[in-house]
């Protein structure tokens, strides 16, 4: 079903109706300018809006009385379908449908506060051990157990974000929140200091009150009992200790209890019902090196002395009254034997072969893109959100996923004709992050930086140790670098970070920022980090930098040096400082990933006498994944992207690898700019021909966003007149070529400082490299006047003060708003629908259905069968958040104002607030 309306359309193609483009002029017609963009077909970019800002420069060069004021960006889709598009409706994955949720190996870490669960043996058999990361001690054991992660806002059918984890099975032990205290019975301070992998066993390195110990949980199962098994290794002495052994349930603590010699162990019994709880402890000491106590329904091991190289087994399991079981007795492991790594665990590698010049965009130009397969079918079954990458110096890449693996890929060769990705660690906890130092792989995770060390050079990590020693911020951080001095770098909502080089220290080298994704840092410490769209004051996404004697003195806001117009790059991911000649002109720049959009381009950064700002160039070509990562290889000296498909992109794949190579073709390409009071002056890499600078191929145009608190991002607005949206077209008097001809003067005497100026035009250089040049800047301060060219006004601003409203509208309503009201639609004017009046009790669906879905005939476009269905209750529910009322999808769509689509009336307030309050009753049926 299809439902089409005067001014715009309703489909079932997700939760957003589908509007007809905003304006008439080709460039906001997203049918038009597909050519050339190799994804163009697939479903995701079906209404996508490419490369707005060049054919609005194409078609403004067409127009002899064009206005001053342009017209602005619409939105992802054309302004067609909410302020993300349909980018951000991907609730079931659009790149590949998972419905199996992948098999958990002995490890994983996982949650915000680092939770870990041990598993052992495989599904429907599985046990689980959760360790609490509080302490850490053993929180449950788990019989029949699987891991599935829980439903949040953006779940899959399969988690591929790595988000929290829930293990579901049969309760079968449960620890105390502490398992280690003193003499004084006082719980002591337990540390871990990594693990080690050895087949399928975890066998941690633990920290008890200042004491050494190895520590391997397992469960086994004998005569069909499970039992539960902790075996320590005592690396030094350590004093009088207490461990409290686990319990079966609250049925325990009146437990019949009896403890009692048996040779070198001691057996404990606790009889409840008819329930029989019992425990083993077995000691390499002599059996009077130990004690068992009762009490209040608990046991007690009690360690007088425990001399280094004591091995100590404890055994626990239930059973009934009747039962006589008793485990086969074996004695302790010597656990040291097990910490060199053993025969690879993971033992399936992926060969694939890479394609050579994957995108036409790019082919036959200076760097074109090879495509390198992602096993996202693999053996093991879990997803490749690749987010992270590295090389090694022999040439290897690693790369991680959201889901916590990380996998190395060898045979990167020219020809990419047999790639092989072996998985070499797995169970992480967010690695966002990977950076190679001294031969060692550094990975950042959620609340730590780890080392992960191949002991036996098999290709698998056999040992995982923490390297920082201080705690880290709460939530995600993002990325990981190096500078010349051994400092490593990440990005935080707080800010970039700075760790010293041994881990024992960490200090904030910027302002806050929102949800960052990447960094990129130069050798003396010089960090760029990102701050994305959205409230607390970001009208736009941008890239900031650290504090640095480059910018101590500047007047720029947060130190950022370039806003990204919302139509290049609406979500940033990583960036690199290249030091490689074998990447050619690029050998010694600024590369910057758009996550968003998927395309990589130039970041050009002009220190600017203390107020450093910065230019975008665009590179041809795309990513078949949100961009996240970029990394040089040392060996071949060529650049490495990885991207994802999460959130708020347009990824067809779900997890991408693409090498861009130097062809060394002839390439023209942007290496400086300046802003001056009188125009632009642009440097290049090579001699321009001047026959080919043709000032009616020009093209000049700046725009502001307002940065707000309340408002989540910001339609494009003049900078001459700040309360009109648009842009204003900026007057190019003359252009000059430089006496070595390798830069241009665009003088252009009414320029100002502006969060976005564009500067388009076509040149050729001596050689015949041509060159499109499609520049973006942020001009945060103008310098002194070139001497070529018309002056500026002596009165003219210079320094650019970044708009700011405490509140600003829905962004959405507001673009749509505008565009309606300049076509003659009048859509902030169109009528409201009924209200109905009510009391809270009679807030059911039914009630929900009759007097707001069907009256104001959202039935049009969510009946039976389209993807979101709201005519049963249980459909509906599917975009009701119980426990966000606020946040529920249904309400969140009625509330922009926008929905139903024009020229349907919209749902009076009165009956939104009916809505949620019948979603914080509960949302009776």
């Amino acid at each position: 079903m299809l439902l089409t309306l005067q001014f715009g359309e309703c489909s079932q193609y997700d939760a957003l109706p589908l509007r007809a483009p905003l304006a008439n002029e080709p460039h906001f017609q997203t049918s038009q300018g597909r050519e050339g963009h190799r994804f163009a077909d697939a479903e995701i970019n079906r209404y996508r809006l490419y490369d707005f800002y060049t054919r609005q420069a194409e078609y403004q060069l067409g127009q002899t009385n064009a206005p001053q004021i342009l017209l602005p960006y619409p939105g992802l889709e054309g302004g067609r379908r909410g302020h993300w598009g349909n980018t951000n409706e991907k609730l079931s994955s659009t790149v590949l449908n998972r419905t199996q949720e992948p098999r958990y190996h002995r490890l994983l870490n996982r949650g915000p506060h680092g939770d870990q669960y041990v598993c052992i043996g495989k599904e429907p058999s599985q046990s689980v051990c959760l360790f609490k990361a509080s302490s850490p001690s053993m929180s449950q054991v788990m019989l029949n157990a699987e891991l599935r992660a829980p439903v949040h806002a953006f779940a899959h059918q399969v988690d591929r974000y790595g988000f929290d984890m829930q293990a579901q099975g049969d309760l079968y032990l449960i620890g105390d929140r502490f398992e280690w205290y003193n003499a004084s019975e006082k719980a002591v301070k337990v540390t871990s200091h990594g693990y080690h992998l050895h087949n399928d066993k975890v066998i941690f390195r633990r920290q008890i009150d200042n004491h050494k110990v190895l520590d391997w949980p397992s469960v086994s199962r004998d005569e069909d009992t499970a039992v539960y098994t902790r075996q320590w290794e005592w690396l030094d002495d350590a004093p009088r200790l207490r461990f409290l052994l686990p319990v079966s349930g609250k049925e325990m603590k009146n437990a019949k209890v009896s403890i009692r010699r048996d040779g070198s162990s001691w057996l404990a019994e606790l009889s409840a019902g008819n329930k029989k709880l019992n425990h083993r402890i077995t000691s390499s000491a002599p059996a009077n090196s130990l004690s068992l106590v009762h009490q209040s329904g608990r046991i007690w091991v009690i360690f007088p002395e425990v001399k280094k190289g004591t091995l100590i087994k404890m055994e626990s399991w239930l059973g009934t009254l009747d039962s006589h079981f008793t485990p086969k007795t074996s004695e302790p492991a010597i656990l040291s034997e097990f910490l060199g790594g053993a025969t690879r665990y993971f033992t399936q590698s992926i060969t694939v072969k890479g394609t050579l010049n994957a995108d036409p965009a790019a082919s036959g130009t200076a760097y074109e893109f090879d495509e390198i397969p992602v096993p996202d079918n693999n053996p093991y079954g879990v997803p490749m959100t690749t987010c992270g990458l590295t090389f090694s110096d022999d040439g290897c890449a690693y790369i991680s996923t959201l889901v916590g693996d990380i996998w190395k890929v060898s045979g990167l060769n020219h020809s990419l004709e047999k790639v092989q990705w072996q998985r070499f660690a797995s169970g992480l906890n967010s690695p966002l992050g990977l950076e190679m130092a001294d031969g060692i792989l550094y990975v950042l995770t959620q609340h730590q930086i780890l080392k992960l060390h191949d002991l036996n050079n098999d290709g698998e990590a056999d040992f995982i140790e923490p390297f920082t020693q201080i705690k880290l911020p709460p939530g995600r951080l993002h990325d990981l670098t190096r500078d010349d001095d051994g400092n490593f770098y990440c990005s935080h909502v707080r800010g970039i970070h700075k760790i010293s080089p041994d881990g024992s220290s960490i200090s904030i080298v910027s302002t806050p920022c929102r949800n960052p994704l990447g960094m990129g840092v130069r050798g003396d410490g010089l960090a760029l980090s990102d701050s994305s769209e959205g409230n607390q004051s970001n009208g736009t996404c941008s890239i900031f930098e650290s504090i640095h004697p480059e910018n101590e003195q500047t007047v720029a806001k947060n130190r950022r040096i370039l806003y990204l117009p919302r139509g290049v790059d609406n979500s940033p991911g990583s960036r690199i400082f290249t030091h490689s000649e074998r990447f050619g002109p690029l050998g010694s720049s600024i590369l910057g990933l758009s996550y968003g959009t998927g395309r990589i381009y130039q970041i050009i950064r002009d220190t600017n006498n203390g107020t450093p700002q910065a230019a975008m160039h665009m590179l041809p070509g795309e990513f078949s994944s949100g961009t996240a990562r970029l990394e040089t290889n040392p060996k071949d000296g060529q650049v490495y992207v990885v991207g994802l498909d999460g959130w708020g992109d347009f990824a067809v794949n779900e997890g991408c690898f693409t090498r861009i190579r130097y062809t060394g073709k002839k390439s023209l390409l942007p290496v400086s700019w300046k802003a001056k009071y009188n125009g632009l002056l642009i440097g290049f890499n090579q001699a321009i021909d001047p026959g080919s600078i043709k000032p009616e191929r020009f093209f000049l145009q700046q725009w502001n966003y307002r940065d707000s608190h309340h408002t989540y991002g910001s339609a494009e607005y003049s900078v001459r007149q700040p309360e009109q949206i648009g842009h204003d077209r900026v007057k190019i008097q003359s252009i000059h070529l430089s006496e070595d001809r390798k830069s241009i003067f665009i003088n252009a005497p009414d320029l100002l400082p502006a969060m976005c100026s564009q500067l388009y035009g076509s040149l050729t250089s001596k050689d015949g490299a041509t060159l499109q040049l499609n520049l973006f800047a942020t001009i945060n301060q103008l310098s002194v006047d070139n001497g070529q060219g018309d002056l500026a006004s002596k009165d003219k601003i210079r320094n650019l003060k970044v708009p700011y409203y405490q509140s600003n509208g829905d962004t959405y309503a507001v673009i749509t708003g505008f565009f309606d009201k300049r076509a003659g639609r009048a859509g902030v004017q169109r009528p409201v629908g009924p209200v109905v009046k009510y009391q809270s009790k009679e807030l059911n669906y039914a009630w929900v259905k009759d007097n707001i879905i069907m009256k104001n005939t959202c039935i049009a476009c969510h009946g039976p069968g389209s993807q979101h269905d709201f005519s049963s209750y249980a459909s509906l529910m599917k975009s009701v958040d119980l426990k966000n009322p606020g946040k529920s999808h249904l309400l969140g769509m009625l509330k922009t104002g926008s929905m139903p689509p024009f020229p349907m009336p919209t749902v009076a307030p009165e009956m939104q607030k009916a809505l949620e309050t019948w979603i914080q009753n509960g949302a009776p049926e």
